[in-house]
Protein backbone atom coordinates (compact mmCIF):
# COMPACT_ATOMS: atom_id res chain seq x y z
CA UNK A 1 0.00 0.00 0.00
CA UNK A 2 1.53 3.48 -1.10
CA UNK A 3 -0.36 6.37 1.39
CA UNK A 4 0.09 10.20 1.21
CA UNK A 5 -1.12 13.21 2.71
CA UNK A 6 -3.09 15.86 1.41
CA UNK A 7 -1.27 18.65 0.47
CA UNK A 8 -1.62 22.16 2.46
CA UNK A 9 -2.83 25.51 1.05
CA UNK A 10 -1.12 28.76 0.43
CA UNK A 11 -3.14 31.27 2.27
CA UNK A 12 -1.99 35.07 2.13
CA UNK A 13 -2.77 37.68 0.17
CA UNK A 14 -0.11 39.79 -0.36
CA UNK A 15 2.72 37.24 -1.21
CA UNK A 16 3.43 34.21 0.87
CA UNK A 17 5.15 31.04 1.06
CA UNK A 18 3.32 28.21 -0.88
CA UNK A 19 1.77 25.42 1.14
CA UNK A 20 3.76 21.87 2.16
CA UNK A 21 3.14 18.40 0.53
CA UNK A 22 1.94 15.33 1.84
CA UNK A 23 4.39 12.94 3.24
CA UNK A 24 4.45 8.77 2.26
CA UNK A 25 4.37 6.17 3.34
CA UNK A 26 4.69 2.83 1.73
CA UNK A 27 3.90 -0.85 3.59
CA UNK A 28 4.08 -4.10 2.27
CA UNK A 29 0.92 -6.16 4.07
CA UNK A 30 -0.17 -9.87 3.84
CA UNK A 31 -3.48 -9.78 2.78
CA UNK A 32 -3.78 -12.92 5.61
CA UNK A 33 -3.23 -10.35 8.05
CA UNK A 34 -6.23 -7.60 6.59
CA UNK A 35 -9.71 -7.44 8.04
CA UNK A 36 -12.43 -8.80 5.98
CA UNK A 37 -13.20 -5.00 5.52
CA UNK A 38 -10.62 -2.12 5.54
CA UNK A 39 -11.33 1.56 6.12
CA UNK A 40 -9.54 3.57 3.62
CA UNK A 41 -9.01 7.65 4.12
CA UNK A 42 -8.17 9.57 1.69
CA UNK A 43 -7.32 13.29 2.62
CA UNK A 44 -8.68 16.65 1.59
CA UNK A 45 -6.28 19.38 0.43
CA UNK A 46 -6.19 22.65 2.67
CA UNK A 47 -7.58 25.42 1.26
CA UNK A 48 -7.57 29.60 1.79
CA UNK A 49 -8.33 30.78 4.21
CA UNK A 50 -8.56 28.31 7.15
CA UNK A 51 -9.59 24.73 5.79
CA UNK A 52 -6.25 22.25 7.07
CA UNK A 53 -5.61 19.61 4.84
CA UNK A 54 -6.03 16.04 6.23
CA UNK A 55 -3.94 12.77 6.46
CA UNK A 56 -4.66 9.81 4.35
CA UNK A 57 -4.49 6.46 6.01
CA UNK A 58 -4.94 2.35 5.53
CA UNK A 59 -4.61 -0.31 8.17
CA UNK A 60 -2.37 1.59 10.36
CA UNK A 61 -0.20 3.10 7.58
CA UNK A 62 -0.62 7.12 7.70
CA UNK A 63 0.37 10.18 5.33
CA UNK A 64 0.34 12.85 7.44
CA UNK A 65 -0.85 16.62 5.20
CA UNK A 66 1.12 19.26 4.33
CA UNK A 67 1.25 22.81 6.28
CA UNK A 68 -0.18 25.72 5.06
CA UNK A 69 2.07 28.32 3.87
CA UNK A 70 1.85 32.07 4.62
CA UNK A 71 3.68 35.47 4.77
CA UNK A 72 5.26 34.20 8.43
CA UNK A 73 6.05 30.50 8.13
CA UNK A 74 6.62 28.13 4.48
CA UNK A 75 4.67 25.28 4.51
CA UNK A 76 6.80 22.64 5.93
CA UNK A 77 5.97 18.86 4.26
CA UNK A 78 3.94 16.45 6.27
CA UNK A 79 5.81 13.40 7.89
CA UNK A 80 4.59 9.66 7.52
CA UNK A 81 4.05 6.72 9.58
CA UNK A 82 3.44 2.77 9.83
CA UNK A 83 5.30 2.17 6.77
CA UNK A 84 8.09 -0.31 6.42
CA UNK A 85 9.45 3.25 4.23
CA UNK A 86 8.17 6.84 5.47
CA UNK A 87 8.85 10.26 3.34
CA UNK A 88 8.67 13.20 4.66
CA UNK A 89 6.72 15.47 1.89
CA UNK A 90 8.48 18.70 0.43
CA UNK A 91 8.26 21.83 1.84
CA UNK A 92 7.10 25.16 0.03
CA UNK A 93 9.69 27.64 -1.87
CA UNK A 94 10.48 30.80 -0.43
CA UNK A 95 8.72 34.06 -1.34
CA UNK A 96 9.84 37.82 -1.74
CA UNK A 97 8.00 39.94 0.48
CA UNK A 98 6.47 43.14 -1.60
CA UNK A 99 8.81 45.15 0.80
CA UNK A 100 11.89 43.93 -1.45
CA UNK A 101 10.35 44.33 -4.53
CA UNK A 102 11.60 47.78 -6.83
CA UNK A 103 8.22 47.71 -8.04
CA UNK A 104 5.49 48.61 -6.32
CA UNK A 105 2.10 46.52 -6.69
CA UNK A 106 3.31 42.97 -7.34
CA UNK A 107 3.79 40.16 -5.28
CA UNK A 108 6.23 36.94 -5.51
CA UNK A 109 4.60 33.77 -4.13
CA UNK A 110 6.68 30.62 -3.54
CA UNK A 111 5.95 27.04 -4.86
CA UNK A 112 4.36 24.57 -3.24
CA UNK A 113 6.26 21.95 -1.92
CA UNK A 114 6.05 18.44 -4.04
CA UNK A 115 5.43 14.77 -2.97
CA UNK A 116 6.40 11.70 -4.07
CA UNK A 117 4.07 11.61 -6.44
CA UNK A 118 5.44 15.41 -7.40
CA UNK A 119 2.34 18.28 -7.84
CA UNK A 120 3.40 20.72 -6.50
CA UNK A 121 2.16 24.18 -7.34
CA UNK A 122 4.93 26.73 -8.99
CA UNK A 123 5.51 29.85 -7.64
CA UNK A 124 5.47 32.99 -9.62
CA UNK A 125 5.61 36.45 -9.75
CA UNK A 126 2.10 38.70 -10.23
CA UNK A 127 0.13 42.14 -9.76
CA UNK A 128 -0.53 42.63 -6.12
CA UNK A 129 -4.61 43.05 -7.44
CA UNK A 130 -4.21 39.84 -9.70
CA UNK A 131 -6.37 36.73 -8.84
CA UNK A 132 -3.97 34.11 -10.15
CA UNK A 133 -3.36 30.87 -7.72
CA UNK A 134 -2.68 27.64 -8.52
CA UNK A 135 -3.65 24.51 -6.96
CA UNK A 136 -1.50 21.38 -6.33
CA UNK A 137 -2.35 19.10 -8.78
CA UNK A 138 -5.03 16.84 -8.06
CA UNK A 139 -4.48 13.19 -6.29
CA UNK A 140 -0.74 13.69 -5.62
CA UNK A 141 -0.69 15.43 -2.29
CA UNK A 142 1.25 18.42 -3.61
CA UNK A 143 1.06 22.36 -2.28
CA UNK A 144 -0.78 25.38 -3.49
CA UNK A 145 0.87 28.63 -4.35
CA UNK A 146 -0.67 32.00 -4.76
CA UNK A 147 -3.18 33.81 -2.82
CA UNK A 148 -5.90 31.38 -2.48
CA UNK A 149 -3.91 28.30 -3.80
CA UNK A 150 -5.43 24.68 -2.66
CA UNK A 151 -3.41 21.73 -1.65
CA UNK A 152 -3.85 18.84 -3.99
CA UNK A 153 -5.75 15.74 -2.50
CA UNK A 154 -4.35 12.82 -0.87
CA UNK A 155 -3.93 9.83 -2.57
CA UNK A 156 -4.27 5.87 -1.25
CA UNK A 157 -3.00 3.19 -3.95
CA UNK A 158 -3.29 -0.67 -2.59
CA UNK A 159 -2.11 -3.07 -5.26
CA UNK A 160 -2.20 -7.14 -4.57
CA UNK A 161 0.35 -9.89 -6.09
CA UNK A 162 -0.40 -13.15 -6.16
Amino acid sequence: VTVIGAGGPSIDTNGCHGGGAGGTAIKRIATSSLAASVPVVVGTGGSHPTVPATASSFNGVIGYPGLPGDQADPGFGGEASGGDLNIKGGSSGGFVPNTFLRTSGWCVYGSGGNSTLGGGAPGFFVSASSVAFYDGAPNTGGGGSGPVGTGGSGYVEIRTYS
